[in-house]
Order: structure tokens, then C-alpha cells, then sequence
């Protein structure tokens, strides 16, 4: 049996669609992170807030907490098909065609039907054994994919990933944590030196403060200044969560559609 790829090329091959295709999936990315906001933001009302407004507005509070949870849910669900919809043309090099890809409601009922086929197998699985269930998960996963490039449905498609997938278990879920924790670790890593350089300017402009303070500037002055310098540092840094949280998201997505390529070069 070939060896599937290593972990190192996986990680770069992903990197390398991440740095050349980012700009394809940005928009149901950000579309699904729009519509989640209301939700999040409700949900984050502090609780003495909220039961004030359970016990006042009972019936607005749980039809407006409804209604953006269902719109939440269905957009995250429709962004993540586009999404790997997207990957998989992508990971062809079939960027052109991906850039303009939609999701059409057949693509929406047949991925639907692939996904419940699949949770009915491994929610049952995982209530009962954690083991099974990450087995058999990792075994159907690729089915959305056989779906996009071979138009298998249903059972056929789960059937086609249960032989790609066949005695390749270790490798393929081994693989998938290994490049997972690459990237989460390089996440952090670059996260906590923002940081880092965040807190040295916030000393850099105290000292300034104080040595300012020290031949005379008045208070007023040196509030001004520490905004000027420290709103736009900390605007930096919020975007720099933003930027590296997306580019997280990329590398965690495109995994399956790398693997699953990989797979079916490797059975051929």
C-alpha cells in the first residue's frame, strides 16, 4: 500500500492553497461570521440582564434568540458546503472555476442527505464507544467530497470514502491531528508575539509618559498621545486576531480536501 503523504508536504501543500486561493472562500466566511454576530451577542448579555428581560419580554426574547440561532445555524451550515466545495476545485487547480462555484439546492440536498447518512451511523457510535465513533467518522468523511468530484450520492458516496479510507485509519487521523496542531501551535505562537509587542509598546509609551510628565506636559496632553499611539496599536492587534483566526480556518478546511485527493491518487 502507498504511504500516504507526510505530514510536512500535507501541512505546505495546505499552506500553499492557503497563500495563493485565500481570497475564494473569504467572502462565505465572512458572510457566516456577519450573521453570527446577533447571536453571540445575545448570548453574551450578562445573566442578571437576561432574566430581567426573560421575565419582562419572555415571548420576543425567545423568538428574536430563535430566529437568529436558525439563521445562524443555516448560514454556517451553507459556508461551510461552499467552503469545501470550494477547497476541493481548488486542491484540482480548478481556482477559476472555484471563484464563482455555488452551491446549488441539489448540491444543498445531497451533501444534507450524505450528512445525516453519516450521523446516523457515528452519532449512535460515539454515544456508546469514543473509539468506534472516531473510527467510523473518519472513515465516511470524505463522502461531500466523492459527492463534489465523482457525483456520488447517499450510500454510494459513503461507500467510496469507506474504500479510499480502507486500512488507512492511522494515517489518515494521525495526519489530521498532526497538521491540526501544527497549525494551532503556529497560531499561538504568532499570537503571543503580537502580544508580546503589544505589552513592550504599552511600557515604551508609559515611559514616555513619565518623561514627558517629568519637563512638563499636562495630563491632557499625554492622555492625547497615548491614544494616538495606543488606539491604533490596539486596532493592529485585533485585526492581526482577525487575519490569523481566518487563516487558521483555511488551513483547518482545506486538510480534508488535500487528503482526500491524496486518498484517491494513492487507490489509482
Amino acid at each position: 500500500m502507498t504511504p500516504l503523504l507526510p505530514v510536512s508536504d500535507l501541512f505546505f501543500t495546505c499552506k500553499n492553497l492557503v497563500v495563493r486561493h485565500w481570497r475564494v472562500v473569504l467572502w462565505p466566511y465572512v458572510i457566516a461570521m456577519l450573521v453570527g454576530l446577533p447571536f453571540n451577542a445575545i448570548t453574551n448579555i450578562p445573566e442578571g440582564t437576561l432574566m430581567e428581560l426573560l421575565e419582562t419580554q419572555t415571548a420576543l426574547l425567545i423568538a428574536v434568540l430563535g430566529f437568529t440561532f436558525l439563521a445562524y445555524l443555516a448560514v454556517s451550515i451553507w459556508s461551510g458546503f461552499l467552503i469545501a466545495k470550494r477547497w476541493i476545485l481548488v486542491a484540482e487547480e480548478k481556482a477559476e472555476v472555484a471563484k464563482t462555484t455555488q452551491l446549488t439546492w441539489q448540491d444543498v440536498g445531497s451533501i444534507s442527505l450524505i450528512a445525516l447518512l453519516t450521523m446516523l451511523v457515528t452519532v449512535p457510535a460515539f454515544l456508546l464507544f469514543i473509539l468506534p465513533g472516531i473510527w467510523l467518522s473518519t472513515r465516511l468523511s470524505y463522502g461531500m467530497y466523492a459527492y463534489f468530484t465523482e457525483g456520488l450520492r447517499g450510500r454510494a458516496a459513503l461507500k467510496h470514502s469507506f474504500e479510499l479510507t480502507r486500512g488507512r485509519f492511522w494515517a489518515i487521523f494521525g495526519r489530521s491531528i498532526a497538521v491540526s496542531l501544527l497549525v494551532y501551535f503556529g497560531m499561538m505562537a504568532v499570537l503571543f508575539g503580537i502580544l508580546a509587542l503589544l505589552v513592550i509598546a504599552a511600557f515604551i509609551i508609559g515611559f514616555m509618559g513619565a518623561m514627558l510628565g517629568a519637563v512638563g506636559v499636562p495630563p491632557i496632553g499625554l492622555a492625547i498621545l497615548a491614544g494616538i499611539i495606543g488606539i491604533p496599536l490596539l486596532l493592529a492587534f485585533f485585526a492581526a486576531i482577525l487575519v490569523i483566526t481566518y487563516l487558521g480556518m483555511l488551513m483547518y478546511t482545506s486538510l480534508p480536501a488535500v487528503l482526500f485527493l491524496d486518498l484517491r491518487k494513492k487507490q489509482s
